[in-house]
Protein backbone atom coordinates (compact mmCIF):
# COMPACT_ATOMS: atom_id res chain seq x y z
CA UNK A 1 0.00 0.00 0.00
CA UNK A 2 1.04 2.59 -1.87
CA UNK A 3 -1.42 3.43 0.77
CA UNK A 4 -0.65 7.42 0.75
CA UNK A 5 -4.11 6.17 -0.21
CA UNK A 6 -4.72 2.53 0.17
CA UNK A 7 -6.69 0.88 -2.65
CA UNK A 8 -10.32 -0.02 -2.51
CA UNK A 9 -11.70 -3.48 -1.88
CA UNK A 10 -14.71 -5.51 -2.84
CA UNK A 11 -15.82 -8.50 -0.84
CA UNK A 12 -12.30 -9.05 0.21
CA UNK A 13 -10.44 -6.33 -1.48
CA UNK A 14 -9.13 -4.23 -4.24
CA UNK A 15 -5.45 -3.54 -5.02
CA UNK A 16 -3.52 -4.04 -1.78
CA UNK A 17 -5.77 -5.11 1.09
CA UNK A 18 -7.80 -8.04 2.53
CA UNK A 19 -10.71 -9.32 4.80
CA UNK A 20 -10.78 -11.69 7.78
CA UNK A 21 -12.24 -14.27 10.11
CA UNK A 22 -11.59 -12.90 13.57
CA UNK A 23 -13.90 -12.43 16.57
CA UNK A 24 -12.49 -8.97 17.15
CA UNK A 25 -13.03 -6.49 14.30
CA UNK A 26 -11.32 -3.53 15.91
CA UNK A 27 -9.15 -1.45 13.62
CA UNK A 28 -5.47 -1.97 14.28
CA UNK A 29 -3.96 0.89 16.28
CA UNK A 30 -0.35 2.03 16.48
CA UNK A 31 1.38 -0.40 18.81
CA UNK A 32 3.85 0.61 21.52
CA UNK A 33 6.54 -0.87 19.29
CA UNK A 34 5.39 1.29 16.38
CA UNK A 35 5.46 4.42 18.51
CA UNK A 36 8.87 3.51 19.91
CA UNK A 37 10.23 2.99 16.42
CA UNK A 38 8.76 6.29 15.29
CA UNK A 39 10.45 8.05 18.21
CA UNK A 40 13.72 6.29 17.44
CA UNK A 41 13.51 7.50 13.84
CA UNK A 42 12.90 11.04 15.02
CA UNK A 43 15.85 10.95 17.40
CA UNK A 44 18.07 9.46 14.74
CA UNK A 45 16.90 12.20 12.39
CA UNK A 46 17.95 14.85 14.92
CA UNK A 47 21.50 13.66 14.43
CA UNK A 48 21.32 13.37 10.65
CA UNK A 49 18.18 11.67 9.31
CA UNK A 50 14.55 12.54 8.60
CA UNK A 51 11.24 13.41 6.85
CA UNK A 52 11.12 12.96 3.09
CA UNK A 53 10.28 16.39 1.72
CA UNK A 54 7.62 16.46 -0.93
CA UNK A 55 8.90 17.23 -4.41
CA UNK A 56 9.53 20.99 -4.58
CA UNK A 57 10.59 23.58 -7.16
CA UNK A 58 13.12 24.91 -4.65
CA UNK A 59 16.33 22.93 -5.02
CA UNK A 60 18.97 22.51 -2.35
CA UNK A 61 22.16 24.57 -2.72
CA UNK A 62 25.29 22.77 -3.93
CA UNK A 63 26.81 20.56 -1.25
CA UNK A 64 23.69 20.53 0.92
CA UNK A 65 22.14 17.27 2.14
CA UNK A 66 18.82 16.70 3.90
CA UNK A 67 18.27 13.44 5.74
CA UNK A 68 14.76 12.55 6.76
CA UNK A 69 12.66 10.01 8.66
CA UNK A 70 8.87 9.79 8.80
CA UNK A 71 6.20 7.63 10.38
CA UNK A 72 2.76 7.29 8.72
CA UNK A 73 -0.31 5.66 10.23
CA UNK A 74 -3.13 5.03 7.74
CA UNK A 75 -6.56 3.54 8.28
CA UNK A 76 -9.77 3.07 6.29
CA UNK A 77 -13.21 1.55 6.72
CA UNK A 78 -14.80 2.75 3.47
CA UNK A 79 -13.97 2.62 -0.22
CA UNK A 80 -14.82 4.32 -3.50
CA UNK A 81 -15.95 1.47 -5.76
CA UNK A 82 -14.03 0.65 -8.93
CA UNK A 83 -17.19 0.33 -11.01
CA UNK A 84 -19.07 3.53 -10.08
CA UNK A 85 -16.90 5.51 -7.65
CA UNK A 86 -19.70 5.27 -5.09
CA UNK A 87 -18.57 5.58 -1.46
CA UNK A 88 -19.47 2.52 0.58
CA UNK A 89 -18.19 0.67 3.66
CA UNK A 90 -15.86 -2.28 3.07
CA UNK A 91 -17.84 -5.48 2.67
CA UNK A 92 -18.02 -7.90 5.60
CA UNK A 93 -17.13 -5.20 8.17
CA UNK A 94 -13.69 -4.84 6.63
CA UNK A 95 -11.06 -2.57 8.17
CA UNK A 96 -7.62 -1.63 6.88
CA UNK A 97 -4.57 -0.18 8.63
CA UNK A 98 -0.93 0.42 7.76
CA UNK A 99 2.23 1.56 9.53
CA UNK A 100 5.01 2.96 7.35
CA UNK A 101 8.52 4.01 8.38
CA UNK A 102 10.32 5.99 5.67
CA UNK A 103 13.92 7.10 5.37
CA UNK A 104 14.95 9.61 2.73
CA UNK A 105 17.74 11.86 1.54
CA UNK A 106 18.15 14.80 -0.85
CA UNK A 107 21.51 15.86 -2.25
CA UNK A 108 22.31 19.18 -3.91
CA UNK A 109 24.84 18.45 -6.66
CA UNK A 110 24.93 21.89 -8.25
CA UNK A 111 22.93 25.11 -8.60
CA UNK A 112 20.67 23.37 -11.11
CA UNK A 113 20.55 19.69 -10.08
CA UNK A 114 19.58 17.63 -7.02
CA UNK A 115 18.91 13.97 -6.35
CA UNK A 116 16.50 12.28 -3.92
CA UNK A 117 16.04 8.73 -2.62
CA UNK A 118 13.39 7.23 -0.31
CA UNK A 119 13.10 3.82 1.33
CA UNK A 120 9.78 2.85 3.03
CA UNK A 121 9.27 -0.10 5.38
CA UNK A 122 5.56 -0.94 5.63
CA UNK A 123 3.20 -3.15 7.60
CA UNK A 124 -0.36 -3.53 6.24
CA UNK A 125 -3.29 -5.39 7.79
CA UNK A 126 -6.86 -6.07 6.69
CA UNK A 127 -9.57 -7.74 8.74
CA UNK A 128 -13.16 -8.72 7.96
CA UNK A 129 -15.78 -11.37 8.72
CA UNK A 130 -15.36 -14.89 7.25
CA UNK A 131 -17.90 -15.96 4.64
CA UNK A 132 -19.06 -18.98 2.61
CA UNK A 133 -19.76 -18.37 -1.08
CA UNK A 134 -20.21 -21.97 -2.19
CA UNK A 135 -23.54 -23.28 -0.81
CA UNK A 136 -24.54 -26.95 -0.98
CA UNK A 137 -27.71 -29.03 -1.17
CA UNK A 138 -26.17 -31.63 1.14
CA UNK A 139 -27.46 -32.14 4.66
CA UNK A 140 -26.24 -33.50 7.95
CA UNK A 141 -22.58 -34.37 8.42
CA UNK A 142 -21.85 -34.05 4.71
CA UNK A 143 -23.08 -30.45 4.71
CA UNK A 144 -21.04 -29.72 7.84
CA UNK A 145 -17.89 -31.06 6.18
CA UNK A 146 -18.62 -29.04 3.04
CA UNK A 147 -18.97 -25.78 4.95
CA UNK A 148 -15.85 -26.48 7.01
CA UNK A 149 -13.87 -26.86 3.79
CA UNK A 150 -15.35 -23.73 2.17
CA UNK A 151 -15.02 -21.07 4.86
CA UNK A 152 -13.30 -18.10 3.24
CA UNK A 153 -11.08 -16.11 5.55
CA UNK A 154 -9.79 -12.88 4.03
CA UNK A 155 -7.72 -11.69 6.99
CA UNK A 156 -4.27 -10.86 5.72
CA UNK A 157 -1.17 -8.89 6.62
CA UNK A 158 2.16 -8.11 5.00
CA UNK A 159 5.43 -6.59 6.18
CA UNK A 160 8.45 -5.49 4.20
CA UNK A 161 10.08 -2.84 2.04
CA UNK A 162 7.51 -1.19 -0.23
CA UNK A 163 8.31 0.90 -3.34
CA UNK A 164 11.80 2.38 -3.45
CA UNK A 165 11.83 5.90 -4.91
CA UNK A 166 14.53 7.78 -6.84
CA UNK A 167 14.23 11.26 -8.32
CA UNK A 168 16.35 13.86 -10.09
CA UNK A 169 15.29 17.53 -10.27
CA UNK A 170 16.61 20.08 -12.75
CA UNK A 171 16.21 23.80 -12.07
CA UNK A 172 14.65 25.64 -15.04
CA UNK A 173 14.30 29.21 -13.76
CA UNK A 174 14.28 31.29 -10.57
CA UNK A 175 12.30 34.38 -11.66
CA UNK A 176 9.57 35.46 -11.79
CA UNK A 177 8.64 31.95 -10.64
CA UNK A 178 10.85 29.16 -9.38
CA UNK A 179 10.46 26.20 -11.73
CA UNK A 180 12.05 22.75 -11.90
CA UNK A 181 11.63 19.58 -13.91
CA UNK A 182 11.65 16.22 -12.13
CA UNK A 183 12.02 12.64 -13.29
CA UNK A 184 10.92 10.21 -10.60
CA UNK A 185 11.20 6.43 -10.61
CA UNK A 186 9.52 4.02 -8.18
CA UNK A 187 10.31 0.31 -8.12
CA UNK A 188 8.66 -2.48 -6.09
CA UNK A 189 11.10 -4.13 -3.70
CA UNK A 190 10.25 -7.74 -4.53
CA UNK A 191 6.92 -8.09 -2.67
CA UNK A 192 4.00 -10.11 -4.06
CA UNK A 193 1.88 -7.91 -6.39
CA UNK A 194 -1.88 -7.50 -5.84
CA UNK A 195 -4.32 -9.90 -7.50
CA UNK A 196 -8.07 -10.41 -7.65
CA UNK A 197 -9.92 -11.96 -4.74
CA UNK A 198 -9.21 -15.47 -6.01
CA UNK A 199 -6.03 -14.81 -8.01
CA UNK A 200 -5.29 -13.41 -11.44
CA UNK A 201 -7.23 -16.16 -13.26
CA UNK A 202 -9.77 -15.94 -14.69
CA UNK A 203 -9.42 -12.42 -16.06
CA UNK A 204 -13.08 -11.90 -16.96
CA UNK A 205 -16.45 -12.11 -15.22
CA UNK A 206 -17.76 -14.46 -17.94
CA UNK A 207 -15.00 -17.00 -17.36
CA UNK A 208 -15.45 -16.73 -13.58
CA UNK A 209 -19.20 -17.39 -13.77
CA UNK A 210 -18.69 -20.38 -16.06
CA UNK A 211 -16.84 -22.29 -13.32
CA UNK A 212 -17.55 -20.62 -9.97
CA UNK A 213 -17.06 -23.78 -7.93
CA UNK A 214 -13.51 -24.14 -9.23
CA UNK A 215 -12.41 -20.62 -8.31
CA UNK A 216 -14.34 -19.95 -5.09
CA UNK A 217 -12.21 -22.02 -2.73
CA UNK A 218 -10.09 -21.13 0.33
CA UNK A 219 -6.87 -22.32 -1.33
CA UNK A 220 -7.39 -19.85 -4.20
CA UNK A 221 -7.58 -16.72 -2.07
CA UNK A 222 -4.91 -14.25 -3.13
CA UNK A 223 -6.54 -10.91 -2.52
CA UNK A 224 -4.62 -7.64 -2.51
CA UNK A 225 -3.12 -7.03 0.92
CA UNK A 226 0.27 -6.11 -0.45
CA UNK A 227 2.87 -3.43 0.14
CA UNK A 228 2.19 -1.55 -3.10
CA UNK A 229 0.76 -1.95 -6.59
CA UNK A 230 3.75 -3.98 -7.79
CA UNK A 231 4.34 -1.75 -10.82
CA UNK A 232 7.44 0.12 -11.95
CA UNK A 233 6.59 3.77 -12.56
CA UNK A 234 8.32 6.67 -14.31
CA UNK A 235 6.93 10.11 -13.51
CA UNK A 236 8.12 13.27 -15.27
CA UNK A 237 6.73 16.31 -13.42
CA UNK A 238 6.92 20.09 -13.66
CA UNK A 239 7.06 22.10 -10.43
CA UNK A 240 6.43 25.83 -10.08
CA UNK A 241 6.39 27.97 -6.95
CA UNK A 242 6.68 31.41 -5.48
CA UNK A 243 7.47 32.85 -2.06
CA UNK A 244 7.12 36.27 -0.51
CA UNK A 245 9.06 38.21 2.08
CA UNK A 246 6.03 37.92 4.36
CA UNK A 247 6.47 34.17 4.70
CA UNK A 248 3.80 33.04 2.21
CA UNK A 249 4.52 30.36 -0.38
CA UNK A 250 2.51 28.53 -3.03
CA UNK A 251 3.48 25.80 -5.44
CA UNK A 252 1.90 23.63 -8.11
CA UNK A 253 3.06 20.33 -9.61
CA UNK A 254 1.79 18.27 -12.50
CA UNK A 255 2.95 15.31 -14.55
CA UNK A 256 2.27 11.93 -16.08
CA UNK A 257 2.88 8.67 -14.22
CA UNK A 258 3.85 6.00 -16.74
CA UNK A 259 3.42 2.55 -15.17
CA UNK A 260 4.68 -0.80 -16.38
CA UNK A 261 3.69 -4.38 -15.43
CA UNK A 262 0.28 -3.96 -17.06
CA UNK A 263 -0.88 -1.01 -14.93
CA UNK A 264 -2.57 2.01 -16.54
CA UNK A 265 -0.94 5.43 -16.77
CA UNK A 266 -2.23 8.41 -14.79
CA UNK A 267 -2.09 12.18 -14.64
CA UNK A 268 -0.87 13.37 -11.23
CA UNK A 269 -0.83 16.81 -9.66
CA UNK A 270 -0.67 18.78 -6.44
CA UNK A 271 -1.38 22.30 -5.20
CA UNK A 272 -0.03 23.54 -1.90
CA UNK A 273 0.10 26.88 -0.07
CA UNK A 274 1.46 27.86 3.33
CA UNK A 275 2.19 30.75 5.62
CA UNK A 276 4.85 31.34 8.25
CA UNK A 277 3.16 32.42 11.47
CA UNK A 278 6.43 32.71 13.34
CA UNK A 279 10.07 32.42 12.26
CA UNK A 280 9.93 28.86 13.57
CA UNK A 281 6.34 27.89 12.59
CA UNK A 282 4.69 27.33 9.20
CA UNK A 283 1.20 25.97 8.37
CA UNK A 284 0.06 24.67 4.99
CA UNK A 285 -2.89 23.14 3.13
CA UNK A 286 -3.12 21.51 -0.27
CA UNK A 287 -4.89 19.29 -2.78
CA UNK A 288 -3.36 16.23 -4.43
CA UNK A 289 -4.91 14.22 -7.23
CA UNK A 290 -4.48 11.29 -9.59
CA UNK A 291 -6.55 10.46 -12.68
CA UNK A 292 -6.15 7.29 -14.72
CA UNK A 293 -5.85 7.99 -18.45
CA UNK A 294 -5.30 4.46 -19.79
CA UNK A 295 -6.80 1.14 -18.74
CA UNK A 296 -4.45 -1.48 -17.37
CA UNK A 297 -4.79 -5.24 -17.57
CA UNK A 298 -7.33 -7.07 -15.42
CA UNK A 299 -5.58 -8.63 -12.41
CA UNK A 300 -8.53 -10.84 -11.47
CA UNK A 301 -12.18 -10.86 -10.47
CA UNK A 302 -13.47 -9.63 -7.11
CA UNK A 303 -16.81 -10.40 -5.51
CA UNK A 304 -18.71 -7.52 -3.90
CA UNK A 305 -22.03 -7.25 -2.12
CA UNK A 306 -24.43 -4.84 -3.81
CA UNK A 307 -25.20 -3.65 -0.29
CA UNK A 308 -21.97 -3.46 1.76
CA UNK A 309 -23.96 -3.96 4.99
CA UNK A 310 -25.05 -7.43 3.82
CA UNK A 311 -24.23 -9.92 6.61
CA UNK A 312 -21.92 -12.83 5.84
CA UNK A 313 -24.78 -15.32 6.26
CA UNK A 314 -26.55 -13.90 3.18
CA UNK A 315 -23.61 -14.13 0.77
CA UNK A 316 -24.88 -17.47 -0.52
CA UNK A 317 -27.54 -15.66 -2.61
CA UNK A 318 -25.85 -14.67 -5.91
CA UNK A 319 -28.58 -12.10 -6.61
CA UNK A 320 -27.17 -9.95 -3.80
CA UNK A 321 -23.61 -10.00 -5.17
CA UNK A 322 -21.80 -8.44 -8.11
CA UNK A 323 -18.59 -9.45 -9.87
CA UNK A 324 -16.00 -6.81 -10.73
CA UNK A 325 -13.03 -7.08 -13.07
CA UNK A 326 -10.20 -5.51 -11.08
CA UNK A 327 -7.37 -3.40 -12.50
CA UNK A 328 -4.67 -1.32 -10.80
CA UNK A 329 -6.14 1.90 -12.23
CA UNK A 330 -7.53 4.46 -9.79
CA UNK A 331 -8.64 8.07 -9.41
CA UNK A 332 -8.36 10.09 -6.23
CA UNK A 333 -8.41 13.56 -4.73
CA UNK A 334 -6.92 14.08 -1.27
CA UNK A 335 -6.62 17.00 1.14
CA UNK A 336 -3.35 17.31 3.12
CA UNK A 337 -2.94 19.82 5.94
CA UNK A 338 -0.10 20.24 8.36
CA UNK A 339 2.51 22.32 10.07
CA UNK A 340 6.29 22.58 10.20
CA UNK A 341 8.20 23.56 13.33
CA UNK A 342 11.86 24.58 13.21
CA UNK A 343 13.38 24.13 16.70
CA UNK A 344 16.88 24.73 15.32
CA UNK A 345 18.33 26.43 12.26
CA UNK A 346 18.80 23.19 10.33
CA UNK A 347 16.05 20.99 11.81
CA UNK A 348 12.37 20.77 10.85
CA UNK A 349 9.66 18.75 12.60
CA UNK A 350 6.50 18.06 10.63
CA UNK A 351 2.98 16.86 11.47
CA UNK A 352 0.57 16.17 8.58
CA UNK A 353 -2.93 14.79 8.15
CA UNK A 354 -4.41 13.76 4.80
CA UNK A 355 -7.80 12.36 3.80
CA UNK A 356 -9.04 10.99 0.49
CA UNK A 357 -12.05 13.13 -0.43
CA UNK A 358 -13.09 11.41 -3.65
CA UNK A 359 -11.91 8.57 -5.81
CA UNK A 360 -12.48 5.39 -7.78
CA UNK A 361 -10.99 2.00 -6.94
CA UNK A 362 -9.40 3.47 -3.84
CA UNK A 363 -10.06 3.42 -0.09
CA UNK A 364 -11.23 6.52 1.76
CA UNK A 365 -8.06 6.53 3.80
CA UNK A 366 -6.98 8.79 6.66
CA UNK A 367 -3.23 9.25 7.10
CA UNK A 368 -1.43 10.83 10.03
CA UNK A 369 2.30 11.54 9.54
CA UNK A 370 5.05 12.76 11.84
CA UNK A 371 8.64 13.29 10.79
CA UNK A 372 11.84 15.23 11.05
CA UNK A 373 14.25 16.67 8.48
CA UNK A 374 17.83 17.71 9.12
CA UNK A 375 20.06 19.77 6.84
CA UNK A 376 23.75 19.04 6.71
CA UNK A 377 26.49 19.47 4.11
CA UNK A 378 29.38 17.63 2.56
CA UNK A 379 30.93 21.05 1.86
CA UNK A 380 31.75 23.83 4.30
CA UNK A 381 29.03 26.13 2.98
CA UNK A 382 25.74 25.69 4.83
CA UNK A 383 22.31 27.11 4.06
CA UNK A 384 19.21 26.95 6.31
CA UNK A 385 16.14 25.03 5.28
CA UNK A 386 13.85 27.30 3.29
CA UNK A 387 10.68 25.93 4.91
CA UNK A 388 8.94 25.56 1.55
CA UNK A 389 7.63 22.08 0.97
Amino acid sequence: MTLSACPSRSLSARPRLAPAQTPSRRLARPTPLALALALALALWGASGAVRRAAASPWLLPPGAVTLSARYDYAYARDEFLASTGRLTPFSLNGQYSANTYSLGARLGLSEWLELEVSLPLREVTYQSDPVILNPTALSGEAAYDHYQRNILNFNQSAVGVADVGLAARLRLMTAPLVMSLELGVTAPAGYAPPEGTFGDRPASVKAFVSDVGRYVAPENIRDDVTLGDGAFAFTPMLHAGLGTGGGFFARASGGLRVRLNGAGDALVGELKAGQSLRPWLLVFVGLAGEKAVTRGRVIGVSVAAKDATLPAADYGDPRLLELIEVTLDRDLLSLPIGLLVRPQRDVELGVNYAQVLWGRNVAKSHVLSVGVTVLTSYLQARAPLNGRR
